[in-house]
């Protein structure tokens, strides 16, 4: 058993501000998510879902946001791993390489629906039409299932 820490957290796939705990022992394993507490500042922080998540409990809510960004992530990976007519590899000044969008090209990600349903949905502006084969598809919604079954059908390439 480690350190009780507190956290802030806005993510980057909504409105919600998340104030939790962690045991930084447990690995992200036990994040407990609070309604409101005082920072050592003085600080009241409180929990506040958008309107996207207002009735995910709150104890399912930090698993639930987590959940949107994997799945963000997941495609973003593929994507960049396995779509190469919009990715390129770019070096760094001390040589190392990394792969990322062709210049002009853009990773886009909206959501649709609400609560633990919400869908991924992302797109390319800049890319070629018809980049997105069905074949690509087909191949990322097999991933995804590979990975978490539950996300069948929670990201939409287009």
């Amino acid at each position: 058993m480690g350190t009780v820490k507190y956290q802030h957290w806005v993510p980057m796939t909504c409105g919600c501000e998340i104030e939790f705990s962690f045991d930084e022992g447990t690995d992200w394993q036990n994040v407990q998510v609070i309604a409101q507490r005082t920072d050592a500042a003085g600080n009241v922080r409180k929990t506040m879902l958008c309107a996207n998540h207002q009735n995910v409990p709150l104890s399912d809510i930090h698993a639930t946001i987590w959940d949107e960004h994997k799945r963000k992530e997941a495609a973003r990976a593929y994507i960049l791993a396995n779509v190469s007519s919009v990715t390129q590899t770019f070096t760094n000044a001390d040589g190392s390489t990394y792969r990322d969008f062709k210049p002009g090209i853009t990773f886009q990600v909206t959501f649709t629906g609400t609560d633990k349903n919400r869908i991924v949905n992302v797109s390319l502006p800049g890319a070629p039409t018809g980049t997105i084969t069905n074949s690509i598809k087909t191949a990322f919604n097999a991933l995804l299932v590979a990975i978490n079954p539950l996300w069948s059908g929670k990201v939409v390439l287009s």
